[in-house]
């Protein structure tokens, strides 16, 4: 039986998801189907399986809902953590600017995004000290 054009296309992607990470990162995902990065200013990040809500910042737990390339529910999911991965290790600070932490500090507000079914926090450069943002 024939796969179905989404199930070729997350293959695909897949593919080409594999072929950006390093063999460690490539064994993680197989493995887990999340792998660690180290951004262009060095943080430590962890991409899960997702189109939003899918990385957690290492150094304090903190969750990043709706990074810049999370947008696109018709995108095949390893293509969407793809951009999320090259975003992270080329521009680490852009990525931080327009990201929406889900930090332990932060305060309530609701979501408008349209991917979470749950409500955000608030965004990263309202709560982040100002060395991030550098």
């Amino acid at each position: 039986m024939p796969l179905r054009p989404m199930e070729r296309a997350e293959g695909q992607a897949t593919t080409l998801l594999l072929s950006h990470l390093s063999p460690e990162q490539a064994t993680q995902y197989q493995q887990y189907r999340s792998f660690d990065v180290v951004g262009s200013l060095g943080g430590n990040y962890r991409v899960r399986y997702g189109r939003a809500d899918n990385i957690s910042r290492m150094a304090d737990e903190a969750s990043i809902c709706c990074g810049p390339q999370s947008q696109g529910e018709s995108l095949p999911i390893p293509d969407v953590m793809l951009a999320q991965y090259l975003a992270l290790i080329t521009d680490e600070a852009a990525f931080l600017r327009v990201a929406v932490i889900r930090a332990p500090w932060a305060e309530y507000m609701s979501c408008s995004c349209g991917l979470c079914q749950s409500g955000h926090w608030r965004t990263y450069r309202d709560v982040a000290p100002a060395y991030y943002l550098r």
